[in-house]
């Protein structure tokens, strides 16, 4: 009985001291800001341009999944989850539609799911609360 508890303990000892280094650089690598890609910062500003703000006041990403987006969002439900940035764009925001007979969505937050692999944007959304985007990952700056 006691060389399985100390050859349990052996192992035990062996497995973390290997796992230490690797949880040591995960926690290191959340916290380093993404680059932002060109073709996001691209969209993102036609975005922009399209609810009526050329010039937004920040923008910010994060790299996550479509459902995990929708929820901090907007707290949606959505049919498909694939990998997916939320960007949060600042400024002052008109849509450019809404239902017959009620005025035009407007807000300070410009909130864009936009599809990782085909760069489609899968969601959208005028308001005016900043969803915390640290809490789905390692947040990167767009320049606008």
């Amino acid at each position: 009985m006691r060389s399985r508890l100390g050859f349990g303990l052996l192992v035990f000892g062996i497995v973390a001291a290997l796992a230490l280094p690797l949880a040591l650089n995960t926690s290191r690598r959340s916290t380093t800001a993404p680059q932002s890609p060109a073709w996001l910062v691209a969209l993102a500003r036609q975005q922009a341009l399209a609810a009526n703000d050329p010039h937004p006041t920040s923008g910010h990403f994060v790299l996550s999944t479509r459902q995990a987006a929708n929820m901090l969002d907007s707290g949606d439900l959505v049919e498909t989850d694939q990998p997916a940035y939320l960007v949060v764009l600042t400024g002052s925001f008109v849509a450019n539609s809404a239902p017959a007979g009620t005025p035009l969505p407007t807000g300070t937050v410009l909130s864009l799911v936009v599809d990782a692999a085909t760069h489609d944007v899968l969601d959208l959304g005028i308001g005016n609360r900043v969803p915390d985007l640290a809490s789905l990952g390692a947040v990167g700056d767009l320049p606008l």
